[in-house]
């Protein structure tokens, strides 16, 4: 099972903050169509969290950063269990200044982010909703907490990262998910990532097998 246990909030960094040399090749998971009026509408909210997972690492805002991928049955279980300082601790001192230090050697001083626009998107199904709980699940910090996930998107965009030297723009694949009573978050991972975790129920009780 412990191909499935991994950070999501590392895996935002890996997938998000260190892609700023390269624009991500086209993995052909999102169809060619055009969102309908509501759809646009919800893209919109949506997308929220990427902006605000970039805008808390620029203002050192840990618990932002947190928030935007983090469901928040899992916050709240982590602060129940003594765990949710030592992520913070981790994501202020050491995750935040290590990308920034990253972003200035490469861009320059006074760095942003900006959200260009939605290339892409397609509607998660319904299977998919299921695989993104399992991802929860089993995917988060292996502590006890669930999440119910009522709609997502997979969504293609544009975004830039600029300072006082250089920039450059780059095009990222994410998942975007609205949880039941929490709202929108971010999952570093696309569509095609989350078949990683069809089975998991299974695979975990094999592993624990009741006595």
């Amino acid at each position: 099972m412990n191909r499935y246990i991994k950070s999501i909030a590392a895996a935002s960094a890996v997938s998000l903050l260190l892609c700023g040399c390269s624009t991500e090749a086209d993995n052909g998971s999102i169809p060619d169509s055009t969102p309908s009026v509501s759809d646009t509408e919800l893209l919109d909210e949506a997308v929220q969290p990427f902006k605000d997972y970039f805008s808390g690492f620029l203002a050192k805002d840990g618990e932002k950063v947190l928030f935007s991928t983090t469901p928040q049955t899992y916050i709240d279980e982590m602060k129940a269990t003594g765990k949710y300082e030592e992520l913070l601790s981790q994501t202020v001192d050491s995750l935040i200044p290590v990308t920034l230090g990253s972003w200035e050697e490469q861009y320059g001083d006074n760095v942003s982010v900006e959200f260009i626009e939605i290339t892409d998107s397609s509607r998660l199904s319904a299977e998919q909703l299921d695989l993104a709980e399992l991802c929860y699940k089993y995917g988060y910090y292996d502590i006890n907490a669930e999440a119910e996930v009522a709609e997502g998107f997979e969504v293609k965009f544009r975004y830039s990262i600029s300072g006082s030297e250089s920039s450059v723009e780059n095009e990222l694949t994410n998942c975007f998910v609205r949880i039941d009573n929490d709202g929108w978050k971010m999952l570093s991972i696309t569509a095609a990532d989350l078949e990683q975790f069809r089975g998991a129920d299974s695979i975990k009780s094999e592993e624990n097998p009741e006595t």
